[in-house]
């Protein structure tokens, strides 16, 4: 992976993909020798949203070489599909990574503070 070392952009480029109107980039390739490799890594922030759309859509988690790829069917037996407890896993995993942390005290306290929220 490249960039943030959760988004694989050196393949999203290789596929000939670039960013939508709202500048974000696909989350799979949809076609060529890279099809249905996911361009997020399970440490992505959204990584949990792309999994739950392509699901949605029918598709499943393989794995091949390391890499992780979504499709509805693989295109040959060399595809691993990922069982479904550790597709679950990879996108709590994703999900609580993401997630912010409660304020300790002191960070409160100081956050109230430059906010000029102290009574």
């Amino acid at each position: 992976m490249t960039e943030h070392n959760d988004f694989n952009m050196r393949a999203a480029k290789r596929a000939g993909l670039g960013p939508d109107e709202t500048g974000h980039f696909p989350s799979r390739v949809p076609a060529g020798p890279d099809r249905g490799l996911l361009l997020k890594s399970p440490s992505h922030p959204t990584f949990f949203k792309s999994v739950e759309a392509d699901q949605a859509l029918g598709f499943d988690l393989f794995e091949k070489g390391g890499k992780l790829f979504s499709f509805q069917e693989p295109p040959n037996v060399f595809f691993n599909r990922l069982p479904e407890d550790e597709v679950q896993g990879l996108v709590q995993q994703s999900r609580t990574a993401n997630e912010t942390p409660p304020l300790s005290g002191i960070a409160t306290l100081l956050r109230d503070v430059l906010l000029g929220q102290m009574q």
